[in-house]
Order: structure tokens, then C-alpha cells, then sequence
């Protein structure tokens, strides 16, 4: 997913801190150049609970690249 306001390492490690702990989410990896977090969660709830607390932080979604849903 593409997100906004990622200017900075410091702003990655806030995401990453975020996604690691949201419930459902594993792997999370940034590229900071594209502002994009890639992750597996293991439902739609944990994709939606994910997206409300990086808004909740200062760093809402863009868009969906791509999502696969790991069961």
C-alpha cells in the first residue's frame, strides 16, 4: 500500500512500530523512497484495523497496490 506523509527514516520506524503492533499483521517492510509498506495480515480486519491506525498517526493510505489476503 501507498501511503502519505513518509518523509523520512524516523516516519518509517513510527509505521513499521504501528504495523508490528496491530493484531493480524506480520512482516512489514517499507520502502521509503516509494512510500510503501508491503505486509501479511490474515484478514480483512486486520488490513482495515491497520489502515485506521496509521490515518490515526498522521499517515493515511493512498492506495492499494496490491493485497493478498494470507489464510
Amino acid at each position: 500500500m501507498i501511503l502519505q506523509n513518509v518523509s523520512c527514516e524516523a516516519c518509517a520506524n513510527t509505521i513499521l512500530d504501528k504495523a508490528r503492533s496491530t493484531d493480524g499483521i506480520s512482516n512489514p517492510k517499507i520502502e521509503l523512497i516509494k512510500n510503501s509498506l508491503t505486509i501479511d495480515c490474515i484478514s480483512h480486519n486486520a488490513l482495515m484495523g491497520l489502515k485506521m491506525g496509521l490515518k490515526e498517526i498522521g499517515y493515511p493510505v493512498k492506495n492499494e497496490c496490491h493485497i493478498v489476503l494470507k489464510t
